[in-house]
């Protein structure tokens, strides 16, 4: 749970009525996606990609951590952080200028409502990091231009295994809309949202209720699903000259908004 500043500096009174901790003390929002992190890397429970906005792509402690497990990540960072390019160190928007316009691509950020999430993206590479095998870039995501309309940015600092494609970026990147479908999904199925609790024990039961709940409805729509899709599979494959069809592999993200 993340607390602000303020709250845990109110006398203690009003905190142990709540019932949090005397072992609380302040952290940021990094740092408590830091510490879940660890918890879950050190479960050995796979995870291709941890993906964030800028609140934690900002945060370079965060990031080595990440680096030193070997841990791919695209994280989001905004205009003024500061990257390095051969010898050379400045912000990122300012080596975005520099680039041709042969340097850009129309990719996919994935489906969206409306039809593919089309964007134009470019990558830069960065100094390599110190773990063998693996490189940093700068992804770069600009709106497609329409009218007069100035386009939008993105940029993304990306570690990844050497030989990474811009398409696995992209990709990966893109999930982190995935997110907002989550939430918006657990507050309509589980009552995600709707806890009114006056205590930390109360917060805590809530959500991890809610999550649960919203896992087992997930894991039996997925069961469901597959048992239609082996089914159809079957009568497809009986068909002559017809192969059949191969489930889809799923993709395991650790994403953080």
């Amino acid at each position: 749970m993340y607390l602000r500043a303020k709250k845990l500096a109110a006398p203690k009174e009003r905190c142990r009525e709540a019932h949090v901790p005397d072992s609380v003390t302040f952290a940021t929002k990094p740092e408590l996606a830091q510490r879940m992190l660890e918890r879950t890397l050190d479960a050995s429970l796979p995870i291709a990609w941890v993906t964030g906005d800028t609140v934690y792509g900002s945060a370079q402690l965060l990031r080595k951590a990440l680096e030193d497990r070997r841990q791919a990540y695209a994280l989001a960072v905004t205009c003024k952080e500061q990257i390095e390019v051969g010898s050379v160190r400045k912000r990122v928007d300012q080596f975005v200028q520099a680039l041709a316009r042969g340097d850009w691509q129309v990719l996919s950020a994935g489906a969206g409502s409306k039809g593919p999430r089309l964007f134009v993206w470019t990558r830069i590479e960065l100094a390599a990091p110190e773990t063998e095998g693996w490189q940093r870039w700068l992804l770069v995501r600009r709106s497609l231009e329409k009218g007069a309309k100035p386009a939008e940015m993105a940029y993304v600092l990306i570690f990844a295994p050497t030989g990474t494609s811009l398409e696995e970026m992209v990709e990966a990147f893109g999930a982190r809309w995935t997110v907002e479908q989550c939430f918006e999904d657990a507050k309509g199925e589980v009552g995600l949202g709707e806890y009114e609790v006056h205590s930390w024990h109360g917060w805590f039961r809530h959500i991890t209720l809610s999550m649960l709940a919203m896992a087992f409805l997930t894991a039996l729509r997925v069961t469901e699903e597959e048992a239609v899709l082996k089914k159809s599979l079957g009568r497809y494959s009986k068909a002559p000259s017809q192969k059949p069809l191969a489930l889809p592999k799923s993709t395991h993200l650790l994403i953080f908004q």
